[in-house]
């Protein structure tokens, strides 16, 4: 059978660079890149230069790259990195969309949730920046905004919050792991003091990803073990996943502009033939400016889960939402804050395309969405 793959936002399939420059890599190192012989300065070197490509993609200073296991290490060591650096632990303040990654530390039984509070946001799921001021006005010190939603698309004003945390002397840590490749992105110019990035979500290798710390910025380690990444992660350097990480941060800043571009023809092609079969639904944020390649579509009366299945068994893969939450039971709690009840954003699916995503592909899968909104139907009478 043929498969549609549209889950790019939970994790896109390696680019053949990508692997080629991984398998380079493990063919050629057989040394710690901690050890002092040469083979261990071999490594080290494929490490450094790792490094310095990552840091002129993005705009940042080599010192400010540090390698972890991928987006949810980096969320939590930067949160909490941040916050328990300061004696009693800094509040945290994260917006009410966050990647469970980051909105987990904040809820019970997370670690932050008894010094934390959400910034609520609207209904096209954008931050309320008076409501953020507020809190900062009462003393928050590390907040938590992500460029891109995971699950909508939504793109928040990451500058705006970037200015009121500035004003107020507050860290901002920005997860980052949905738009990079997506948008334009510059450490430099961004205005967080950490960011978040994962391989795997540009088509890299999985279990490897990014947090970059701006200069100056220190935080509590919450490892310990070693010097390795200057003290900040001890362990052994997975340098064969650095090198390749490289590459793809490469490959997707160089075609972004290109790719941008055609994924949201693809995007807004797919969007309107899907609202069209299913008169009552309607797009998820759409009032907002969003990824180019993201679509959550709510189709009331249905549930979400049943049409995720029903999709797969026609051969597209989509999704309800977060990879990290896929399998509950509750509903997303992104849509329930922008305000949806419970009983719509049960019926909401995230369509997202990535850069193998194909015309031949978009209507594919609208001839098995309206195959199977029909059967459900049926079934339904």
């Amino acid at each position: 059978m043929r498969r549609v793959y549209l889950d790019h936002n939970a994790t896109s399939p390696m680019r053949p660079e990508v692997r080629e420059a991984l398998l380079e890599a493990i063919d050629s190192l057989h040394g710690n890149a901690s050890s002092l012989h040469a083979e261990g300065r071999a490594a080290r070197r494929l490490l450094e230069d790792a490094r310095e490509r990552i840091a002129a993609a993005l705009d940042a200073h080599p010192d400010e790259v540090f390698f972890t296991s991928g987006g949810t290490e980096s969320n939590n060591t930067a949160i909490l990195g941040l916050s328990l650096r300061t004696k009693p632990p800094s509040s945290v303040t994260v917006s009410a969309v966050e990647h469970p990654s980051v909105y987990e530390l904040a809820q019970p039984p997370g670690p932050l949730a008894e010094r934390s509070t959400v910034i609520p946001v609207s209904a096209e799921g954008v931050v309320c920046l008076e409501r953020l001021e507020v809190l900062l006005r009462n003393r928050a010190r590390v907040v938590a905004v992500m460029h891109a939603n995971n699950e909508t698309g939504v793109i928040q004003p990451i500058e705006e919050v970037a200015d009121l945390c500035r004003r107020y002397g507050a860290y901002l840590h920005v997860d980052a792991v949905q738009s990079v490749g997506r948008l334009a992105f510059s450490f430099a110019s961004i205005g967080a003091s950490t960011a978040s990035i994962s391989g795997h979500k540009l088509q890299g290798p999985p279990g490897i990803g990014l947090l970059l710390i701006r200069r100056g910025t220190r935080l509590q380690p919450l490892l310990f073990g070693g010097p390795q990444e200057r003290g900040l992660r001890p362990g052994t350097e997975a340098v064969a996943l650095a090198h390749a990480m490289a590459r793809a941060v490469e490959l997707a800043v160089a075609e972004r502009s290109e790719q941008s571009a055609r994924l949201r023809r693809l995007r807004d092609q797919f969007e309107n033939a899907a609202l069209s079969l299913w008169p009552p639904a309607r797009v998820n944020g759409a009032g907002a400016p969003r990824l180019p390649n993201t679509s959550n579509i709510c189709f009331p009366g249905l549930d979400g889960q049943a049409l995720v299945m029903a999709l797969d068994m026609e051969g597209v893969a989509a999704s309800t939402g977060s990879a990290c939450s896929s399998g509950a039971a509750a509903p997303s709690h992104v849509l329930l804050a922008m305000g949806l009840p419970e009983e719509l954003a049960r019926a909401s699916v995230r369509f997202s395309f990535g850069p193998g995503s194909t015309d031949e592909d978009v209507q594919f899968a609208l001839d098995r969405l309206q195959s199977v909104l029909r059967r459900l139907v049926q079934s339904q009478r």
